[in-house]
Order: C-alpha cells, then sequence, then structure tokens
C-alpha cells in the first residue's frame, strides 16, 4: 500500500490527465509463495492445505503488469519490499490483537 500511494502522488503530481497508468511491481507472485512466506513469519506452526475443488480452469495462471508508462512519466519505481510488506503486515495484525 505504500508504494501504491507514492505512485498514486507521483501521478498527481507528474502524470497526464486521462492516461492510464498501471501501479505495479512488474513481477508475478504466486498466491502460493504468499501463503507460504506469511506462514514461516507465523509463532506457530502452519499447514497449508489446497483444496484442488476451489481451483477454477478460467483462473488466470500469471498476470504480469508493466509499469515502465508509470515509471516514464512520474520516476516512480516500488521501492518497498514484498517480504518487509508481508512482515509489517502481520506485526500490525498482532498489534490489533493485542489492544
Amino acid at each position: 500500500v505504500r508504494d501504491v500511494v507514492r505512485a498514486y502522488r507521483a501521478v498527481l503530481l507528474a502524470g497526464e490527465a486521462g492516461e492510464v497508468y498501471h501501479v505495479c511491481s512488474g513481477q508475478a507472485v504466486a498466491i502460493a509463495e504468499l501463503a507460504e512466506a506469511l506462514a514461516s513469519m507465523a509463532r506457530r506452526p502452519v499447514r497449508l492445505v489446497g483444496d484442488p475443488a476451489l481451483f477454477r480452469p478460467v483462473d488466470t495462471p500469471l498476470l504480469v503488469g508493466d509499469a515502465s508508462k508509470l515509471t516514464a512519466a512520474t520516476g516512480w519505481r516500488p521501492t518497498i519490499a514484498l517480504a518487509d510488506t508481508l512482515r509489517d503486515l502481520l506485526a500490525g495484525h498482532r498489534d490489533r490483537r493485542a489492544r
């Protein structure tokens, strides 16, 4: 979210009205990778189990955005590593639960 807010600000300041800009990292990340990364940060053991009944043949297997137009127009690039974002997300969740 922090990188996205920076991108929106960059578009407001340097983007061209009416243009479309893709805010993305340019790297595909599987949901399973995100789940595994969060599970590895858990304080308790987590077992991830996929349900084949939920897999849909119409799902897009790979989707990668291209932010080159945004970068060219504004100089924006993502700066926060996904692992840092996941750690911060988990820390925020833990803080809310502790209250």
